[in-house]
C-alpha cells in the first residue's frame, strides 16, 4: 500500500480554481486501477491550508495517477497561474495498517 500526502496553500484568489479542478479530477482519479481513497482537509487555525491523502494499491497505481493526462494537465494550469502559494508531497510505502476491526 503507498500513501501520497500533498499539503498545500491556496491563493486566496485562485482557490475556487482549485477547487473546479479537484471536482473534476475525483472522478478521474477513481478510474485508476488500484486507487483505494483520497481525503482532504483543511487546517482549522491556518485557513487555505490544506492536505490530501491518498492511498493506492502499489507505487504503479500512484504513478499512474500522476502520469494521467489530465491531473498532469491539472498540475500545469496550477504551477502556470498561481494557484498554489507553496505545496509538499510526500509519497510512502504503509510499512503497518491496522484498526480496532
Amino acid at each position: 500500500m503507498v500513501v501520497v500526502i500533498f499539503e498545500f496553500e491556496t491563493s486566496p484568489t485562485r482557490q475556487d480554481r482549485y477547487f473546479e479542478l479537484a471536482t473534476v479530477l475525483r472522478d478521474e482519479v477513481e478510474t485508476i486501477e488500484g486507487f483505494v481513497s483520497v481525503e482532504r482537509f483543511e487546517n482549522i487555525h491556518e485557513p487555505g491550508c490544506f492536505v490530501s491523502i491518498s492511498t493506492w494499491e502499489n507505487m504503479g497505481a500512484a504513478r499512474a495517477w500522476k502520469e494521467h493526462v489530465e491531473h498532469a494537465s491539472a498540475q500545469q494550469e496550477a504551477k502556470s497561474t498561481g494557484i498554489f502559494k507553496h505545496y509538499r508531497i510526500r509519497v510512502a510505502e504503509v510499512v503497518r495498517d491496522y484498526g480496532s476491526d
